[in-house]
């Protein structure tokens, strides 16, 4: 049986997408998976792109996600944090790729580190800096089977998967 994997991530929002997804389905292709990808379907009301990406991801055998800082955030896209969430909960596997694996607090800009009244260590805007050790949000870190900094990694770790029976 052919693994189905669908790759989540900002990655349509970029020139070169169709480039990419070239390159992806040559390497999937090897491996003897099948991408399925967001956008695919070149549809334009969103109500239907939601459902179709939702359908794509609960037909899936493994979301790859792509969790990059997206729109000059240091935090992953928020549709593919959704797509992650909805992934984890139908018990679909999830490999983030994260390139700075860094824990946050050291992936954000040390000299915006402030105090707060309780002694916890915020960013510029207040907002506190969570220590967990992980280079995403805990929900994402947690809900990931594995980070990896490459796709190509990602890729051979969900060929090695096993499919559920």
């Amino acid at each position: 049986m052919r693994k189905l994997v669908y790759f989540a991530g900002p990655d349509l929002f970029f020139a070169g997408y169709r480039r990419k997804k070239e390159f992806l389905r040559e390497v999937c292709e090897a491996k003897n998976i099948y991408p399925l990808f967001p956008g695919d379907d070149e549809i334009s009301d969103p109500n239907v792109i939601f459902r179709e990406n939702v359908a794509k991801i609960r037909e899936a055998h493994v979301v790859i996600a792509n969790l990059k800082p997206f729109r000059s955030s240091i935090e992953p896209d928020s549709g593919t944090a959704f797509e992650c969430g909805l992934a984890w909960s139908s018990g679909i596997p999830v490999i983030g790729i994260c390139q700075d694996r860094r824990p946050m607090m050291l992936r954000i800009d040390p000299s915006t580190h402030l105090c707060n009244d309780e002694g916890l260590l915020t960013c510029s805007d207040g907002a506190v800096i969570e220590n967990f050790g992980f280079p995403v949000n805990l929900m994402l870190a947690t809900c990931a089977t594995a980070i990896v900094t490459t796709v190509v990694d990602a890729i051979n770790l969900a060929a090695r998967l096993e499919l559920p029976s």
